[in-house]
C-alpha cells in the first residue's frame, strides 16, 4: 500500500463501510493493463463523513479498452455488497463517469468512479486531486483545473432579463417553472457576487453556504424561497432577489468598477411594477 492509499485508508477508518468499498474498488485488475487510480473531493481535503461519496479515478492506458474495463467494473462492483442501482452519468455530459449506488454492511454508500484514458482524451483534472500509486506521471502530466475567470457585466446582463422572464412565469400562474428559475438565478449570479464579496470559489452554487456564509447573510437568501406556490409570495421573492443583488452589485462596484449600464436593473423592474399594477 501506497503513502497516499495509507494516507485515505486512515482517513477511513471511521467509516468501515466507505474503508471497505475503498479498498474492494482498489483490487480492480483488467487482464494485464497497467491501471492507475487517483481520488479526489473529501477525500483529499480530509472533509469525508459518514455520507461522503467515493470519487475514484482509473486511467486506462488503451483507450481500445476502455468499454471493456468499465464494464468490468461494473461487475467488480457487483461483486461486492448490495448494487442498488448504476447509471453512466451522460445526463451531465460525462459518459466515462459510473455512479454506483450500493448497500455495504447496511449502510448507502455512492461510488463515483470516473474511467478514463488520458492518454487519448486528456482533460483538466480537480486542484483538489491525490493520485494513489507512484509512478503515476500520467496523472501528473495534466492540467489542474484553475477557478473561472468571472464575467461581471455578463452576469449583471443575465441577471436583468432573468428578473423578467420569472416575472412572466409568475403572471402566468407558472409559479413551479418560477421557483425554479428563481433558484437558477439565485445560483447563476446572485450567489457568484456574493461568493466573490467573501472571498469563496465563486462556481459552486449553493455547496456548503450554510457553513460559508454568516448568519445574517443566510437569513437573507432565505427571504428569496418562496414559502407557497401564491404569486404575491412569488413577486416578493424577486423583490427580494433583485434587492440583495443590488446590495452585493453596489459593493462589487465600489471595489472593482465594471462598465456596464447602471440603469437597467432598474428598468427592467419598472417595466415589472407597471405591468404587475394592471392586474
Amino acid at each position: 500500500m501506497t503513502e497516499s492509499q495509507q494516507k485515505i485508508d486512515r482517513l477511513l477508518s471511521s467509516y468501515p463501510s466507505l474503508q471497505a468499498i475503498f479498498k474492494h474498488c482498489l483490487q480492480f485488475r483488467y487482464n494485464a493493463l497497467d491501471l492507475k487510480f487517483a481520488v479526489k473531493g473529501s477525500l483529499v481535503t480530509g472533509e469525508v463523513d459518514e455520507l461522503s461519496d467515493l470519487d475514484l479515478y482509473i486511467n486506462v492506458p488503451d483507450a481500445s479498452q476502455l468499454m471493456a474495463v468499465q464494464a468490468a467494473f461494473v461487475q467488480h462492483i457487483k461483486a461486492f455488497g448490495e448494487l442498488m442501482t448504476w447509471f453512466r452519468a451522460e445526463h451531465i455530459n460525462m459518459p466515462n463517469l459510473l455512479v454506483f449506488y450500493l448497500e455495504v454492511q447496511g449502510e448507502l454508500i455512492k461510488v463515483d468512479a470516473e474511467i478514463i484514458c488520458l492518454q487519448e482524451q486528456s482533460q483538466a483534472l480537480p486542484k483538489k486531486f491525490l493520485s494513489l500509486q507512484a509512478g503515476s506521471e500520467i496523472f501528473d502530466e495534466q492540467l489542474k483545473e484553475q477557478q473561472q475567470s468571472v464575467d461581471f457585466a455578463l452576469i449583471y446582463r443575465k441577471f436583468c432579463a432573468w428578473q423578467w422572464f420569472i416575472y412572466c412565469k409568475i403572471a402566468r400562474g407558472e409559479l413551479f417553472q418560477a421557483a425554479r428559475s428563481i433558484d437558477f438565478s439565485r445560483e447563476n449570479a446572485l450567489l457568484i457576487l456574493i461568493r466573490a464579496h467573501f472571498d469563496l470559489p465563486v462556481m459552486d452554487g449553493h455547496r456548503r453556504i450554510e457553513k460559508l456564509l454568516p448568519h445574517n447573510v443566510i437569513k437573507q437568501l432565505e427571504l428569496t424561497y418562496p414559502k407557497k406556490m401564491d404569486k404575491r409570495v412569488m413577486l416578493d421573492c424577486l423583490r427580494q432577489l433583485s434587492e440583495i443583488f443590488c446590495d452585493y452589485w453596489a459593493i462589487l462596484m465600489e471595489v472593482k468598477p465594471i462598465d456596464h449600464d447602471g440603469e437597467l436593473l432598474g428598468n427592467i423592474n419598472r417595466q415589472i411594477r407597471k405591468h404587475n399594477m394592471k392586474y
